[in-house]
């Protein structure tokens, strides 16, 4: 199956479906229920979340049953979420020793085997990005711009070539209000600064 974003819904007319994983996701078995619920943001597509199998925030994090769960959610559906807690923990611990570990798991561990399988697929957009900023010095949320990377089919490269999160912030792609991301990873259409 090619994963493919749709211009404005799937080939069969309908909405897209969202399959989310969620932070403590381990592999999910094979008779394990499936939680659906109907979401705002996408319509009348729905979120499957597997049942939630394993623990808390640590450094070694599930990553490998998420990028699983992802690769074979992808098999199904048009769109994957991804959720990873550790890189927000660390930064309300204060921690930028764990901050950058968690980061780099994250992108080793889950962004790597992902992207890999969606380059055998073609056709494809993801993106990686924090629900919101949590920057070590100040241990809680901040209402800044979250560093985001992209790539894939339409995707232009941009001149960064770091994730850093000032200078992502502030790349030559900016989505304000923050769901025009959405819009143009369905659709197309990036606003540039």
């Amino acid at each position: 199956m090619s994963t493919k974003f749709p211009t404005s819904a799937t080939t069969s007319g309908e909405p897209p479906r969202v399959f989310c994983v969620p932070s403590a996701c381990a592999p999910r078995p094979p008779s394990a229920d499936l939680e659906t619920k109907p979401t705002r943001s996408t319509g009348r597509s729905n979120r499957e979340r597997p049942a939630q199998l394993a623990g808390d925030f640590e450094i070694g994090s599930n990553y490998a049953g998420k990028a699983a769960a992802c690769i074979d959610g992808l098999q199904r559906h048009d769109i994957m979420c991804v959720y990873v807690e550790s890189p927000d923990e660390a930064g309300h611990a204060g921690r930028l020793d764990y901050k950058l570990q968690a980061i780099e798991d994250f992108d080793q561990k889950i962004v790597g085997p992902v992207l890999d399988y969606l380059a055998a697929q073609g056709g494809y957009r993801a993106v990686a990005c924090p629900g919101h900023p949590t920057p070590v010095a100040v241990k809680t949320h901040a209402r800044e711009p979250v560093p985001f990377a992209m790539c894939g089919t339409g995707i232009t490269a941009d001149t960064n070539d770091a994730y850093d999160e000032w200078l992502l912030s502030n790349g030559s792609v900016s989505f304000d209000p923050g769901y025009r991301m959405m819009e143009f990873m369905l659709n197309g259409s990036a606003p540039r600064r």
